[in-house]
């Protein structure tokens, strides 16, 4: 879609649309997503339920139960509203068309899509204010919708397959790369409510003024990752990109994007597949391939001789949708036309993983929207949960990554597709573009371009060969193409006849050298993998081999020339059954003569499944077999060629023998297992058969039950919304088990104690894993059945906090035991509460006993606190320092009177030994007096321990004076 389009409808977008895909098991997503929903959201809902098509849905009314938004079914011609939910009827298609909706019938043929129907509408019409989600459904609807809306700058949401009743559908989309959010249905609400508050910020001046101090520092830090440059794209497609990135990772502010994608590594890939805009599908624009099928290609052949290979290049082939269209209807013509023409087809794209996608030719179901029934079983094979592309199609293209604007192009081309890429390009890169294609494209050739692009700046390159289409013709043009490179991009200049400047003469003369070595010393070889497909060929190998007739085949065993293909295949085979290197000598005949060839194949290292095969002319083993003797006459050469000829054939005889015979084991064996299974299948048709007739009996038998149910189901919806209202209530964690223990139901506050999940519904209790210590659930449940008294206790979980546990049995309105309930009440902060409380009474009373101790003391006594500052001292203490009394309580030890207790021996009594030990008795240290006097002291200092042995923030030191004998201090 062009860009310019794509501005207008997001000017045009007032409030945002959100289309919500499910099919089975997609009651309950809806639920849980309509919820959480916000009440005041300011978006549309249109939802998409696959149902019955002859049976009206019950479905608006289910929502209308639980949500405060309108929900109402659809209706052809409705006019949307912000803040209304709009729900598809049976048997339609649903659609939007300039903000009203638009029912048609659904399509007959083929699988219904409804989903990608109505997706592909909002891309086209909403833009960047369209939102997609999938949920729990099988098959694949949604898949191609969901690329749509990505590629227009919408956003993507997939319910977690995990949390999904059904995940193919969530898997389908969320395999295609473009899926910006995967979450349970509980968190979308969230992200709709965020994403829809933002949506006024998306118009296309915001970014130009916020995000454009950041956009050269970001391609920056996107190349140094990822080795590619996007600096040639248009400014308003890397605003537009980088704030959609913004916007799905919640970031506000550009500066924090720059800081987020630095810090991130994987963020610069996410960004890199966002700048590729990988829109595409199969037969994009039906128009435009019934052009080139009916008037491109007949124009195009009308000028090719015969036998000529059309060879065709497909530019940005992104997963490989329309590299396949182009080979499709390729085949078409040749058949509808009689050509047995063959052609070489090329497919490139920048993005690796769409590569290998495109390689694979693996597409979801619902590719029926845009592709026939006719080429579904021509071109593809039904596989589970989707088409794969058949092997002799995909052989038939090359995929290669490959940036078409720098790397080296494909040449002489009778066919260029470069679809939607130059939209998004500045003018400069489109002109150097196109002089690249014309270079690429034979005289004569067709370029292929999307259906908003055009050649206008170049025209002298190429006039126009569609009617309606952008198809267009090269020009022969004067002089040759020439490559330069320059500081972006490989450009294509015409020049005269003249000098060329070329690389600075170090750099071309070491480039030069490198390939002449490589040339002339290495022999030539190609790598193939296990089926003898090539990979890979470097050197000379046109003696070896040649292209094989009819459609190109690239096989080392089809190209090989006379004399070599059987013995090849045996040397090969070899190295693949022994996993070595094998040799073989074998003789050809060329121009020159007979020439001897030594094959030498053997695994590639490093490449699991790849071997490759290296080719060395030698002398023929015939002329070498006459060592020292004279060479053997005619007859005698002939009859060694011979002999030499007939050996390699029963070798060559020898191993296609023995392939053969497991070939032969293995195909019948297969032949019993199918003939076994044809019996089983056939048995089961005559079950199946009877079964249905039963079922249609039964079926006239629900139909009147489920009217009858369904009263009851609005009867008890009522009941189970009460109580619904009821335990969301009640801040109590409970659980309800039956009398087998087995959980029946829960409230939302039992998280706490046990991840529980809708589906642990009837899991044994015995089974829950919680975070109580030492609790036994199922234990005390089952003594609480058997004794039918109330348990209460106290129990812990894993971070700490406390819980009250109480268990009794669960009566029936009739007073019959149902089962047990189990509740637990938050008393964490009364115990912490209790806890305190008893510590400040332990405080208390050793205060009390510290000071007591003191005041009845003749000996000086003091009070420290952890923090070694003075609580209290006795009147012993003030004397024996001579200080005020009172006037050290609150002060460091160290800084009382002149500071006489500074000194190391206390320091390291405080400071070292107390810590570790409990107590210490009689430590001597000196104390110098004011008078100078050294007055000698004995010290008793212990910490203050409960009864309980709790370690309480005080110290208690006794000094005395030292008399007699010194005393040895002890811990």
């Amino acid at each position: 879609m062009k860009e310019e389009n794509r501005q207008e409808k997001s000017d045009q977008a007032a409030f945002p649309v959100v289309g919500i895909g499910s099919s089975a098991g997609g009651v309950e997503a809806l639920q849980a997503l309509f919820s959480t929903l916000p009440s005041n959201l300011k978006a549309t809902f249109i939802l998409i339920q696959h149902l019955q098509p002859d049976r009206p849905s019950m479905l608006v009314e289910i929502l209308s139960r639980i949500t405060k938004m309108p929900v109402v079914e659809a209706k052809e011609g409705t006019k949307i509203r912000p803040g209304q939910a709009y729900m598809i009827p049976p048997n339609k298609f649903l659609s939007l068309k300039d903000d009203v909706l638009t029912l048609t019938a659904p399509v007959v043929d083929g699988i219904r899509m409804p989903v990608n129907f109505l997706f592909r509408s909002l891309a086209k019409e909403k833009g960047e204010a369209s939102i997609g989600i999938v949920l729990s459904g099988t098959g694949s609807d949604g898949t191609l919708g969901l690329r749509e809306i990505h590629g227009v700058g919408g956003i993507t949401i997939v319910q977690d397959p995990s949390s999904a009743q059904y995940g193919q559908m969530p898997q389908s989309a969320i395999s295609t790369g473009i899926v910006d959010h995967i979450v349970p249905p509980e968190k979308i609400g969230e992200l709709l409510g965020r994403y829809v508050q933002r949506v006024p910020l998306l118009q296309p001046e915001a970014p130009a003024s916020t995000i454009e101090p950041v956009v050269q520092p970001v391609l920056a830090s996107l190349k140094q990752a990822t080795g590619n440059d996007f600096s040639l794209y248009k400014t308003n497609t890397l605003y537009r990109r980088i704030g959609r990135r913004m916007n799905v990772l919640n970031i506000q502010q550009p500066q924090q994007y720059q800081r987020y994608l630095k810090e991130h590594r994987e963020e610069a890939g996410l960004l890199f597949r966002e700048l590729l805009i990988r829109v595409t599908s199969f037969f994009r624009d039906p128009g435009a391939f019934k052009e080139l099928k009916e008037e491109i290609l007949p124009r195009l052949f009308a000028k090719r001789p015969d036998e000529h290979t059309v060879r065709v290049w497909v530019a940005g082939c992104s997963t490989g949708e329309e590299a396949y269209s182009i080979a499709m209807v390729l085949d078409e013509f040749s058949r509808t036309h009689g050509r047995d023409f063959s052609f070489q087809m090329f497919a490139t794209d920048l993005d690796e993983p769409s590569v290998e996608q495109a390689r694979a030719g693996f597409y979801p179901l619902d590719i029926a929207a845009d592709v026939s029934e006719e080429r579904l079983h021509r071109f593809f094979v039904s596989e589970n949960r989707g088409y794969r592309i058949r092997k002799e199609l995909r052989e038939k293209i090359i995929f290669a990554v490959q940036d078409v604007l720098r790397d080296p192009p494909f040449t002489k081309l009778d066919l260029l597709s470069c679809r939607n890429l130059m939209i998004y390009l500045t003018l400069d890169a489109q002109k150097r573009l196109l002089d690249t294609f014309h270079y690429s494209l034979a005289p004569g050739g067709i370029l292929f371009l999307g259906s908003s692009e055009t050649i206008g700046i170049r025209k002298d390159l190429f006039e126009t060969a569609g009617r309606k289409w952008k198809f267009y013709e090269a020009r022969p043009t004067q002089g040759y193409p020439v490559f330069q490179t320059d500081a972006h991009m490989l450009i294509y200049r015409l020049r005269p006849p003249g000098p060329v400047v070329g690389q600075p003469k170090e750099l071309a003369a070491r480039e030069a050298a490198r390939r002449e070595i490589l040339d002339y010393f290495s022999p030539p070889f190609v790598v193939v993998d296990e089926v003898g497909g090539v990979v890979y060929i470097h050197g000379q190998t046109g003696r070896f081999l040649e292209p094989a007739p009819g459609g190109p085949r690239f096989n080392i065993y089809d190209m090989a020339r006379k004399g070599l293909r059987g013995g090849l295949h045996a040397v090969i085979h070899k190295a693949i059954s022994q996993k070595t290197e094998t040799i073989s000598e074998m003789t050809i005949r060329a121009e020159s003569g007979r020439v001897g060839v030594r094959v030498r194949a053997k695994p590639l290292s490093g490449a699991e499944g790849l071997y490759i095969v290296v080719f060395e002319e030698v002398i023929p083993p015939e002329e070498r077999a006459g060592d020292g003797r004279e060479a053997a006459g005619g007859d005698d050469q002939r009859v060694t060629e011979l002999e030499g000829e007939l050996r390699r054939t029963r070798e060559d005889l020898q191993t296609m023998t023995e392939e053969f015979q497991t070939a032969m084991e293995e195909q019948k064996s297969t032949s019993e297992e199918l003939q076994s299974s044809n019996e089983e299948l056939q048995s089961t048709n005559e079950e199946l058969e009877t079964s249905k007739e039963e079922l249609q009996s039964i079926n006239e038998e629900l139909v009147t039950v489920n009217s009858e149910l369904e009263e009851k189901v609005r009867q008890l919806g009522r009941a189970e919304s009460d109580m619904k209202n009821l335990l969301d209530s009640v801040s109590v964690g409970a659980i309800f088990v039956d009398t087998e223990l087995r959980i029946k139901s829960f409230t939302a506050d039992i998280k706490a104690i046990a991840n529980l999940l809708p589906s642990d519904t009837d899991r044994p209790l015995g089974d829950l894993a919680t975070n109580l210590r030492d609790a036994d659930l199922s234990e005390d449940a089952r003594k609480v059945l058997e004794t039918l008294q109330v348990r209460e206790k106290e129990v812990e979980i894993r971070n700490g906090e406390w819980y009250l546990m109480r268990v009794r049995p669960y009566r029936t309105t009739e007073n019959i035991i149902g089962g047990v309930v189990l509740t637990f009440n938050n008393v964490t902060l009364l115990k912490k509460a209790a806890e305190e409380a008893a510590s400040v009474e332990r405080i208390k009373a050793a205060g009390d006993f510290a000071r007591a101790s003191i005041d009845t003391m003749k000996e000086p006594l003091l009070t420290l606190s952890e923090d070694l500052r003075i609580v209290s001292a006795n009147r012993s203490f003030y004397r024996l320092f001579d200080i005020e009394k009172g006037s050290a309580e609150g002060r460091l030890i160290y800084e009382i009177a002149d500071r006489q207790l500074d000194n190391p021996e206390l320091r390291h009594l405080l400071e070292q030994v107390l810590p570790k030990d409990s107590f210490v008795e009689d430590y001597r240290m000196t104390s110098t007096l004011r008078e100078g006097q050294q007055k000698k002291l004995l010290l008793n200092a212990r910490t203050v321990v409960t009864s309980d042995m709790v370690r309480l923030p005080f110290i208690l030191i006794g000094i005395q004076e030292e008399n007699g004998p010194a005393i040895k201090s002890s811990s």
